[in-house]
């Protein structure tokens, strides 16, 4: 379930070589504050994708649709739609038998045994009514004498069961497939305080990153390791599980190495993804010393000047 990344900078061994050159800095920082930058990147390439407002609302929107693939209330259409159609097809059946009587009683001249009805479409529509008032006015004991009447299966009355959720999710930590899902009745509450805790946990992936960022001894230009994680991501650091093996003092091949063991972190950040944070990383921290290295070359310049 854990994802390892190394970064050992060999495209950037040179570069960090002028730089220490020019600003005296030592490279096992270069590679250390490479390594921070990666974590910023990889929270960002780890599931739901990017770190802005729109990739929590992303993730908040699929984990709620997913309880909802597990789930349905007294509330929902889905509950309304599934009584309905059991009546329709009721009173289609009550007409066909009331017919047969009728015809019956013509036949055998029996007209006291024909009397006025109402229409099927009326009935139907009383009970439609009827049913949506139940549900409009949290009518719990009617509702539960409707779906026990009609044979509903798959109920829980009067508790919440989070069971169904947690065995029905993926290695993904995703609902996929044909769930059939469960009615809760007379504990929306519950349901409804279950999906705020889940959807709490919205950036638990990424946030293990950020944990690994926090524990790299990276020293000087920043002021937190984790500045550039937004707030829904950080947390979750508490509960996310990170690591990190800092061999920038290896000889030969130094590299800081960074272990995710947050639960899915293997599967919200395919290795391409992590390729690219890697990259991008690299990108960003090899711009960040062409500055270093211009300014303080002109900073030199002027004060040999002066």
């Amino acid at each position: 379930m854990k994802i390892t990344v190394t970064t050992d900078a060999p495209n950037l061994r040179k570069k960090m070589e002028e730089f220490r050159k020019v600003t005296g800095k030592d490279i096992r920082e270069s590679l250390k504050a490479h390594a921070r930058l990666a974590c910023i990147y990889l929270t960002q390439r780890t599931q739901p994708f990017g770190n802005d407002d729109s990739a929590e609302r992303k993730g908040l929107n699929r984990v709620s649709k997913d309880i909802d693939k597990v789930y349905y209330t007294e509330k929902s259409e889905k509950l309304y739609n599934q009584a309905s159609n059991i009546a329709i097809r009721w009173y289609y059946a009550q007409e066909a038998n009331a017919n047969k009587r009728e015809y019956r009683a013509l036949v055998e001249k029996r007209f006291k045994d024909v009397r006025p009805r109402k229409s099927r479409g009326d009935l139907i529509a009383s009970f439609q009514q009827r049913f949506k008032n139940y549900q409009a006015n949290g009518n719990t004991e009617a509702i539960k004498t409707i779906v026990k009447a009609f044979k509903f299966k798959g109920i829980l009355e009067g508790t919440f069961d989070s069971s169904y959720h947690e065995q029905s999710r993926n290695n993904k930590g995703r609902v996929s497939g044909d769930i059939k899902r469960t009615l809760v009745l007379g504990a929306e509450n519950q349901l409804e305080a279950y999906r705020t805790r889940k959807m709490d946990h919205v950036g638990l992936s990424k946030a293990g990153w950020a944990v690994c960022a926090d524990a790299i001894p990276v020293t000087g230009r920043v002021s937190s390791n984790v500045r550039e994680v937004p707030a829904w991501v950080k947390r979750n650091m508490g509960r996310a599980s990170g690591r990190i093996q800092d061999n920038s003092s290896l000889e030969g091949s130094p590299h800081v190495v960074m272990t995710n063991a947050t639960p899915w972190a293997s599967t919200v950040i395919p290795p391409n993804e992590a390729e690219k944070a890697l990259s991008e990383a690299a990108k960003g921290y090899k711009a960040y010393m062409d500055i270093t290295i211009a300014e303080t070359l002109r900073k030199t310049q002027l004060a040999s000047v002066a």
